[in-house]
């Protein structure tokens, strides 16, 4: 954030405009009765900003503030517990995600998606909790039931009240209670002559 101030006045003397803010403030311009100056914020932190200022004669201009403002440059992160990618599971299952923010965290920003290679988007239990900036979603062991055998990607994003988002994460892992699974991929240039003599190697 860059404010600019402007002040209009004929009989005008730097040194009686004052300037009180924790931001960086820069040289005054000036352009015939128009008189400007910058204050910049350029690192998170939370900021004031308030202006006075009298002419040569000593005439009040009076006074003008801006409200208490954030500044916030810090993205969020995201990581996992309790799961690890590529790796498979056969006993107990309970993601958890983990969100982590410096400042306005903003627990209606959390989103995440559970994918099944199989089934698709899935739904299950899991619980949500928010303390300061930080938010954990913890799925309950998953149902030890056939269905629940699968490859799975947990994705989530994370966006803070000043906008910022995280670096899209997400874990792939695998759940074979039941039996194995695995991706069949398509394999591309492997085409034979049309006599079953060619294999894919």
């Amino acid at each position: 954030r860059t404010a600019t101030i402007t002040i209009v006045e004929h009989n005008w003397d730097s040194a009686r405009a004052i300037i009180t803010t924790n931001g960086s403030i820069g040289r005054w311009s000036d352009n015939g009765d128009t008189h400007t100056c910058t204050v910049s914020f350029t690192t998170d932190g939370t900021y004031n900003l308030s202006v006075s200022c009298t002419d040569k004669a000593g005439n009040d201009g009076g006074s003008k503030s801006a409200e208490e403002f954030v500044v916030d440059l810090t993205a969020p992160t995201i990581d996992f517990s309790n799961v690890e990618g590529q790796h498979a599971y056969n006993d107990v299952i309970a993601p958890q995600i983990n969100y982590h923010d410096e400042a306005n965290f903003d627990a209606n920003g959390m989103s995440y998606t559970l994918t099944g290679n199989k089934t698709g988007a899935k739904s299950l239990d899991a619980s949500q909790s928010v303390s300061g900036n930080d938010g954990t979603v913890t799925y309950a062991d998953f149902n030890r039931i056939v269905e629940n055998d699968d490859i799975y990607t947990l994705q989530a994003h994370l966006t803070d009240l000043a906008g910022n988002e995280a670096e899209p994460a997400s874990v792939t892992f695998s759940v074979n209670r039941f039996g194995s699974n695995f991706f069949v991929e398509e394999l591309e240039g492997l085409a034979g002559d049309g006599d079953g003599s060619e294999a894919a190697r």
